[in-house]
């Protein structure tokens, strides 16, 4: 059976209403992530990320047009589909922060900023890994397929590549500054 991780975070609580109904409340005693900034630049971080997460999803979309192929192979085309998995939940992380409050609760954080977070780390190894084995291809099969377009595609990973780590510094900068909040 499925356990939920934050149910020691929260407390249920019974009082009695002024009528004499007994009803219960659940109030949340774990830490609070607070962002240091105010609800304009919140609203700007989101919309950045936001971007940020379709930009990646346009250039990821745009390295399987060129029709190389490597992409009639089982071993370059299945870690090339495998990567829409951190692109997508980067694309969550990202909805989700839009309407996450300034000062999160844990879950909210997890659901957000570190699923962001850990959705570009996958996004940097898969395709790390997918340059890897697109260059093996290239040098298994260099006589017998077109290099421009396995060059295209290997071109459009680079430029993936460099935008997440691009990402990645401006999310280290933005968000260097969030405390924790202890109960």
């Amino acid at each position: 059976m499925l356990k939920n991780q934050y149910e020691q975070e929260y407390e249920t609580i019974s009082y009695h209403t002024p009528d004499g109904k007994m009803r219960k409340m659940t109030v949340y005693r774990g830490e609070y992530y607070t962002l240091h900034f105010d609800q304009g630049k919140k609203r700007n971080s989101a919309a950045c990320n936001l971007l940020a997460a379709l930009l990646a999803l346009a250039i990821l979309i745009g390295a399987g047009m060129p029709n190389q192929d490597s992409s009639h192979t089982v071993w370059i085309v299945l870690p090339y589909l495998c990567l829409f998995l951190p692109v997508g939940y980067w694309l969550i992380g990202a909805v989700f922060f839009c309407m996450a409050p300034l000062r999160m609760e844990r879950p909210a954080y997890e659901g957000s900023l570190l699923r962001i977070l850990h959705s570009c780390r996958g996004i940097l190894i898969l395709t790390g890994g997918n340059v890897a084995l697109d260059l093996v291809y290239l040098a298994l099969y260099h006589g017998t397929i077109h290099v421009g377009r396995e060059l295209c595609y290997l071109a459009c990973l680079a430029v993936l590549f460099l935008w997440v780590v691009l990402y990645g510094r401006w999310y280290d900068r933005t968000y260097q500054g969030i405390s924790i909040e202890k109960p």
